[in-house]
């Protein structure tokens, strides 16, 4: 099991995916500009086999591309295939806008504003 997993993002580019470990929850964080890129890279840093966690932060996420949005969603049903229900701590507007567009808004569950 994984306890840490740093960004990665060793050819410079300009969004980051990692999965920390804060108190007591697995937090799969993203940030900058998400692309089919940034997640190939972290799939062949980590593999592609998602990692039960109980947290999305995605409040630094300033574009998100279709594999960033499906990667997403894949780590969302990882954890809830290991009995953990993965909810959305932050969002930023620009994936609010993409999850409303997609009609993906509900996929993805949210912790309360004031949490």
């Amino acid at each position: 099991m994984v306890d840490a997993v740093r960004p990665v993002s060793p050819g410079g580019l300009p969004g980051a995916i990692a999965v920390e470990q804060q108190g007591g929850a697995r937090v799969l964080r993203l940030a900058g500009e998400i692309d089919g890129a940034v997640v190939g890279e972290f799939q062949a840093a980590h593999g592609r086999v998602p990692v039960p966690v109980d947290l999305i932060d995605a409040g630094q996420v300033t574009f998100i591309g279709s594999s960033g949005v499906v990667f997403l969603l894949r780590w969302s049903g990882g954890a809830a295939h290991a009995g953990r229900r993965a909810a959305l701590r932050r969002s930023s507007p620009v994936l609010d806008r993409i999850l409303r567009l997609t009609g993906l808004s509900d996929a993805l569950p949210r912790l309360p504003a004031d949490t």
